[in-house]
């Protein structure tokens, strides 16, 4: 998995390097493109002091990083490249460009490290994903350190204005001197179409956002549901099987065998890897069984580097299941691999309370309606456990009569068992003692004997049938206590296309109503507990990160308002996350997702930063201008850094967001992959969201700064709408 992330780094890095060549022309590109090497590096010197190993998220985090290791190299460059075509010398335009850039791009970046450190403290489950923002953070210092001190010395030895076209040329000087509207190609476009939307600018704002809290809305209502990671296809299954009564270890051993053979015997699939054992159990569960398990297999659905067959895992599932769904005084049950964190069974809740027979009574009721539900298979629960045990039962008084202890009972009991104990040798060939213990043949080791055993009293042998009754009791192998309790679980998958999330609250709203007892409660275990635990922290994590990036961001602009509006693209990016959703009909993965969401909120801002900074420096230099006609070419300016970022961000993650895995080391494509599936969601919702937000924000930006103007004199017009009823009565008159 990790060679084959390898090469889609590559692969990511080429894609990149093509969009910012086809941009800025070889020698512009190639001082951007080395902000790869040198941010990996860097990252991968600090996680090496770090102590942290070159695992999966690591690679990913990489990948994720991708694009954004190069924003703040192309926004230094390309100013940089205005200055040159301007007719200064490449000295003085790269020490201009890393000057004017210098705290744009430094808090630009540092809302993204902002927006990643709250995913490098992640809880419970969640932990497994750390590495990816550590290693986004170490990528993306390293990205910082180039673009403000590398890329600009290294500029000024051989950096220099592209070969670019007459008209190129003319454009970039008439961006700041000249009437934008005036350009010619894509710029003028874009000019023209927004100096239509910048006559209205409110109106404009106004349908964006609705049509944005219109998309949320809908998904709300119409979407997917909520699941804790996305359904990746497996590589892997275990197989457990059940059966109930007093087995013999031969008897669940033939079990074991048949079972194993169903699966070998498998036609559609040519080869499978196959470890089987009988008897034992694990805890319920987590891709487990109850205590009725008696053996189980552990499956590999692939061989050494290729599928074994046409099918992929979900469909080899399938198969399977199908083949093992006509057993005969067994169960089996298949669970595939769980793509993300082991959570267990989606639905999974412990029942405790004080009395054994009302907590056994409030199971079944809550089985039974589970089972009704017709959404969840593989139920099962820990009330009633397999075999039987046998209780001895002393009548004390009759044993005092005869003048017998329990310590001769006992004695007597051990010689049908395990013996009794009367010393120790080592053998030459051992290294530790092995105890030596008496004990009946084995002809006579049997439960009928328990009933003519003689028990050595003062009143000479005495049967054990004389003061010992023998009942046969259900076999309890354990007591499961929580908060002092008594407790008993119970857990069940869903079917295929069922959502966890859906599916558990009818059972949630079952239960408000159900009466299962005085004394009795529930509570909601794997899926429900760690997707809240994890939803939960998202939350207090995006609040946390959206305060600290107001701090930020006031200090920088000394602006409320102009804060807000660099925030507002994280509302516009969480409108492409969700018409993502909508239009590949998937779920909301809380760990995938939602972590998605987070990791947007600190890449969309940048470009809103970069704007509006250079808004505000036009806006000191044109005292005279427009508010209308700065914003205008604030947007002009900023068009093709904006696309760039953002798009070589997108460029970076589309194959995988797309579903291919096109790997350059090896020279393969694949659709489907391990992983692709696994970072799919992930990507789509990267890629979706900080297209629709690049885009809007080209449009609301501009429009929110025109605005303003409206937003600072909307206190007075409020004032003469209260006071003009005064006016017409001549209470309040105008000055001479």
């Amino acid at each position: 998995m990790i060679s084959e992330l390898q090469g889609n780094v590559l692969t990511s890095i080429a894609l990149v390097m093509i969009v910012v060549l086809a941009a800025l022309g070889f020698r512009t590109s190639m001082l951007v493109g080395m902000a790869i090497p040198f941010s990996y590096l860097f990252a991968l010197l600090v996680l090496l002091i770090l102590d942290k190993e070159f695992n999966f998220m690591v690679m990913f985090g990489m990948l994720i990083s991708m694009g954004m290791t190069i924003d703040g190299s192309i926004v230094v460059t390309e100013y940089a490249d205005r200055k040159l075509a301007e007719g200064m010398n490449r000295v003085e335009a790269y020490t201009a460009a890393a000057t004017r850039m210098f705290w744009p791009v430094l808090s630009s970046t540092t809302t993204t490290l902002i927006a990643f450190t709250p995913l490098m403290f992640m809880p419970g489950f969640g932990a497994f994903i750390r590495d990816m923002p550590i290693t986004v953070f170490c990528v993306l210092v390293g990205s910082l350190l180039y673009s403000l001190v590398f890329a600009p010395i290294l500029g000024a030895m051989f950096g220099g204005l592209a070969k670019q076209s007459e008209e190129e040329i003319n454009n970039t000087r008439l961006l700041e001197s000249s009437d934008p509207l005036s350009l010619a190609g894509a710029s003028g476009i874009y000019a023209r179409k927004i100096n239509k939307y910048l006559d209205t600018p409110g109106q404009t704002i106004s349908i964006i956002l609705g049509a944005i809290i219109l998309c949320i809305g809908l998904w709300s209502h119409h979407g997917k549901g909520i699941v804790y990671f996305p359904q990746v296809a497996p590589q892997f299954a275990d197989v457990d099987i059940l059966a109930r009564g007093n087995l013999a270890v031969d008897e669940i051993r033939d079990i074991a065998i048949e079972a194993e053979q169903r699966i070998i015997d498998v036609e559609e699939i040519e080869r499978l890897s196959v470890w089987s054992n009988s008897g034992g159990s694990r805890g319920l569960g987590r891709g487990s069984s109850s205590p009725d398990r008696v053996g189980g297999m552990f499956i590999d659905f692939y061989g050494e580097d290729e599928a074994v067959s046409d099918l992929n895992g979900f469909e080899i599932m399938d198969v399977l299941r199908e083949k093992l769904d006509d057993t005969s005084g067994y169960i089996v049950q298949v669970e595939a691999e769980q793509g993300g964190p082991p959570i267990g069974k989606p639905l999974q809740l412990n029942v405790s309370g004080d009395n054994e027979e009302a907590l056994i009574a409030a199971i079944r009721k809550i089985r039974n309606y589970v089972e009704n539900v017709g959404s969840f298979i593989d139920i099962e629960d820990t009330t009633v456990t397999r075999g039987i045990e046998w209780e001895l039962q002393i009548n004390r008084t009759k044993a005092a009569q005869y003048g017998a202890g329990l310590s001769d009972v006992g004695a007597s009991v051990q010689m049908v068992t395990n013996g009794i104990k009367v010393g120790e040798y080592r053998p030459l060939n051992l290294d530790r003692e092995v105890d030596i213990r008496v004990r009946f043949p084995k002809s006579e080791r049997n439960i009928d004997q328990l009933g003519n055993l003689n028990v050595q009293t003062m009143k000479g042998l005495v049967p054990v049938s004389s003061f010992v009754e023998t009942k046969i009791q259900p076999a309890t192998k354990s007591i499961a206590r929580k908060g002092g309790k008594r407790v008993h679980s119970l857990a069940a998958r869903t079917v295929e296309g069922a959502i966890p999330s859906v599916e558990i609250k009818k059972v949630k709203d079952w239960l408000e109503t159900a009466d299962l007892g005085r004394g009795v409660s529930v509570g909601f275990d794997g899926f429900d507990k760690y997707n809240k635990e994890a939803a939960d922290y998202l939350v207090l994590g995006f609040i946390t990160m959206l305060f600290v990036m107001l701090i930020v961001l006031v200090a920088q602009f000394n602006s409320f308002y102009q804060a807000n509006i660099v925030l507002s693209a994280i509302l516009l990016s969480f409108g492409g996350v969700f018409v993502s959703l909508l239009i590949l009909d998937r779920s909301f993965s809380t760990l995938q997702t939602g972590i998605s969401c987070v990791a947007l909120a600190g890449i969309v801002v940048n470009n809103n930063i970069v704007l509006i900074d250079t808004f505000n420096l036009l806006k000191r230099n044109n005292p005279g201008s427009t508010t209308k006609s700065l914003a205008l070419r604030s947007a002009i300016l900023r068009l093709r850094p904006v696309f760039l970022t953002s798009f070589t961000t997108i460029a970076g993650l589309l194959p995988i967001a797309m579903g291919y895995s096109i790997d350059l080391i090896d020279r393969t494509i694949k659709s489907g992959s391990y992983i692709t599936s696994f970072w799919e969601q992930m990507a789509a919702s990267l890629v979706v969201g900080l297209t629709v937000a690049t885009i809007l924000t080209l449009v609301v930006t501009p429009c929110a700064l025109a605005f303003s103007d409206s937003v600072r004199s909307f206190p007075s017009r409020i004032m003469k709408l209260i006071l003009k009823p005064f006016s017409v009565f001549g209470l309040i008159r105008k000055p001479n």
